[in-house]
C-alpha cells in the first residue's frame, strides 16, 4: 500500500557529500550534515548526482539515508511547514 513516503529515491554527490531525498511528502537536501528543504536543479541532478537507490532498488545506504531524511521531516516542524508551502 502506497503512502506519501512512497515511492522514494535517494541520490548523492560523492565528492561533496550532498544528498537528495525525494518522495511525495518531501524533497530534501542534506548539506553539511543537516537536512533542509529543496533539491537540485534538473541539470545538477542529471550531471552531478548519482542514484544511491529507490524503493524498487533499495540499497542499504539508500534506505538508511531515506529513513534519516524521513525522520528529519517528521521531527522538524520547519521542514514540514516548508514542504506544505511548496505544494
Amino acid at each position: 500500500m502506497a503512502d506519501s513516503f512512497s515511492p522514494w529515491i535517494v541520490a548523492a554527490v560523492p565528492e561533496t557529500g550532498q544528498v537528495w531525498a525525494c518522495c511525495e511528502a518531501f524533497t530534501l537536501v542534506k548539506e553539511e550534515g543537516s537536512w533542509g528543504p529543496g533539491g537540485p536543479s534538473a541539470d545538477d541532478l542529471k550531471d552531478n548526482f548519482e542514484r544511491v537507490g529507490d524503493d524498487d532498488n533499495p540499497s542499504s545506504e539508500a534506505v538508511k539515508l531515506f529513513q534519516e531524511a524521513k525522520a528529519a521531516f517528521l521531527s522538524v516542524p520547519s521542514l514540514r511547514k516548508a514542504m506544505s508551502k511548496a505544494s
